[in-house]
């Protein structure tokens, strides 16, 4: 259900406008046969970090300012700490603004004690709140977990309770907002909705239904869309197969890649003709894509002759589930290792590098589990203890270059109540780090 909307509440309105873009989708090419491996697409660089995993969708970019890799005698230099509403949405950042998602109002906005999701808008410079917009209430008390995007002059995010909503970027005035549930669209389990959206051109494609949903991003009115199905916390990822600018999501019942114009399936078999048992926690990670393959829960498929197929010999070396989202740089892959299980103590966990083609593991360095980003050729990991670790992006050895403790209050063993689970943001030299209702801003800037 779509509904077009005037000025909402706003608690103080931003003054300057938002100064880039996101490019368009590249045109989609005619299919081939099979799918051919490509080279990895060149990491662009740019200041903004615009969506789920950045700029280039894949949790790596290139700075074009130069950043401190070690930290100076006196310490990091924290900018600012906010405090927001609570949740696993992390921050998204284009020119001086960063949007982010929170549950709980410190602002008092919510109505009859009521907790909503709530879209912030902060300045990068200071930390303060220019604007804070409310959203659909899920009444399932789960931490607002969507990650919102930025393409121009818009913000797009998804509440918890399946609303796609989109707000003015300078201002916080709702332009529209679309009701998935009444498309059929089903979360999973228990849980809420923690699907990033992704701009595809003039289209907003969710991992909704059994192939997908997409959105005209100026309007919100249904541009294509598939069967009913419950939706995973997975978002949708860009992959380039074969000339083909594809989309590639993880369904409840399916593994697809589909033309993000017209939502057809161009690769795409069910979860039972693969023969794949998926736990639940094996569906927190997004999967992993290089060439024709993409990695998901530990296990390597393919994307040939029109289906998706186990290869290599199934199961990998590197558990891929809850404890991180995997990186794939350079040939190789880097993740968090649970040795034990789902909530092992930190000892029990660990960090890997691995090769993607042979799986054979290059380094691990135990004790080290969180989520990560690469920013040139330097992992920057936010352990789930609170600890901020830089170190070389290599597969010779695991080079540690820093370490900080940024959050207090871990402790070992409890999940959720106490560990740091949200992805870096990294933007003009700054990196931005959440646990919880905080947000913290170092700047790195030499």
């Amino acid at each position: 259900m779509l509904r077009i909307l005037g000025c909402g509440w706003i608690a103080c309105v931003c003054i300057a406008c938002l100064l880039s873009t996101l490019p368009a989708a590249p045109a989609s090419q005619p299919a081939a046969s099979s799918a051919s491996a490509a080279p990895a697409a060149p990491v662009r660089a740019t200041a903004d970090w615009p969506g789920w995993r950045g700029p280039n969708h894949n949790g790596i970019t290139a700075s074009p300012r130069k950043w401190v890799t070690t930290w100076p005698a006196d310490g990091l230099k924290k900018l600012w700490t906010t405090k927001i509403g609570q949740g696993y949405s992390s921050p998204v950042i284009v020119g001086d603004r960063v949007f982010i998602g929170g549950y709980g109002d410190p602002k008092k906005i919510n109505k009859k004690d009521k907790e909503w999701d709530t879209l912030y808008c902060l300045s990068a410079t200071t930390g303060e709140i220019l604007w804070q917009m409310p959203m659909a209430i899920d009444g399932k008390s789960v931490l607002t977990a969507g990650t919102p995007v930025v393409d121009g002059e818009a913000v797009y995010v998804v509440s918890n309770a399946g609303d796609v909503c989109a707000f003015e970027a300078a201002t916080g005035k709702e332009l529209w907002n679309f009701d998935m549930t009444q498309e059929g669209v089903k979360t999973i389990e228990h849980r809420c909705w923690s699907s990033a959206p992704l701009l595809e051109g003039n289209l907003l494609v969710l991992n909704g239904g059994t192939d997908g949903i997409a959105l005209d991003k100026s309007t919100g009115k249904v541009a294509w869309k598939s069967d009913s199905d419950t939706a995973p916390y997975m978002s949708p990822i860009p992959v380039d197969v074969d000339g083909q600018h594809l989309v590639l999501m993880v369904t409840g019942t399916k593994i697809v890649a589909v033309n993000p114009a017209d939502g057809k399936v161009v690769f795409g078999s069910t979860k039972k003709e693969i023969g794949w048992q998926v736990t639940s926690q094996d569906l927190w990670a997004d999967p992993v894509a290089q060439g024709n393959e993409f990695e998901f829960a530990g296990i390597l498929l393919s994307l040939k002759d029109g289906k998706i197929a186990k290869a290599g010999g199934g199961k990998r070396n590197l558990e891929l589930g809850s404890t991180g989202e995997p990186i794939v740089y350079k040939g190789c892959i880097y993740a968090s290792h649970a040795y034990k299980s789902f909530n092992s103590k930190l000892d029990e966990y660990g960090y890997r590098c691995r090769d993607w083609a042979t799986g054979e593991i290059k380094w691990e360095q135990k004790g080290i589990c969180g989520q990560q980003i690469i920013v040139d050729d330097k992992l920057v990991i936010l352990g789930i203890d609170g600890r901020l670790v830089i170190a070389q992006a290599s597969p010779d050895k695991y080079v540690e270059l820093a370490r900080a403790s940024i959050f207090t209050g871990y402790k070992d063993g409890q999940r959720d109540e106490n560990q740091c689970m949200v992805a870096p943001a990294f933007a003009d030299g700054r990196l931005y780090l959440r646990h919880k209702d905080t947000l913290v801003c170092l700047d790195l800037r030499e």
